[in-house]
């Protein structure tokens, strides 16, 4: 299975190697920046992008600005990253451990959740509340394929 695994965290990145030793194929992104971006656009495939939810953009080019700016304050773009999945046919399984957020992001997460109570839903919503940690990305990529039937 090849997999697309965005995560700002270094530890979180390489524990996703873990994946490799499953016999999958494994890109890993440091976040939604450019790399994530001209991938998908260069049509190239992925059968599972597995990715945090709450992110730091990085480097974005601002409408007023020539250079890039790096930005630090993390963000939903796990669910930016699934939006853009689903418009190309890829399944997503969105990470996140709910413990250390605002209370914004497990309501939100309840809300894009509604309607994705379906067989072979093209987004699942995976909680890693509590882990103190790297995460265990072979433990959420089992989770994804029970819910999405992979």
């Amino acid at each position: 299975m090849k997999i697309l695994v965005i995560d700002d965290k270094v530890e979180n990145q390489q524990s996703a190697e873990l994946l490799r030793g499953c016999g999958h194929e494994v890109v890993i992104f440091d976040g939604p920046g450019s790399g994530l971006l001209n991938f998908l656009a260069t049509g190239k495939k992925a059968d599972l992008i597995m990715t945090d939810m709450m992110m730091p953009p990085g480097e974005m080019m601002d409408a007023n600005r020539t250079t890039p700016e790096r930005r630090t304050i993390e963000q939903p773009l796990g669910l930016v990253i699934a939006l853009k999945a689903c418009c190309l046919g890829i399944p997503v399984a969105v990470c996140s451990n709910l413990d250390h957020h605002r209370t914004e992001i497990p309501a939100l997460m309840g809300w894009v959740r509604l309607g994705m109570d379906m067989p072979n839903p093209p987004v699942v919503f995976i909680s890693d509340d509590g882990q103190k940690e790297a995460r265990n990305w072979v433990e959420i990529l089992e989770e994804a394929q029970r819910k999405m039937s992979l």
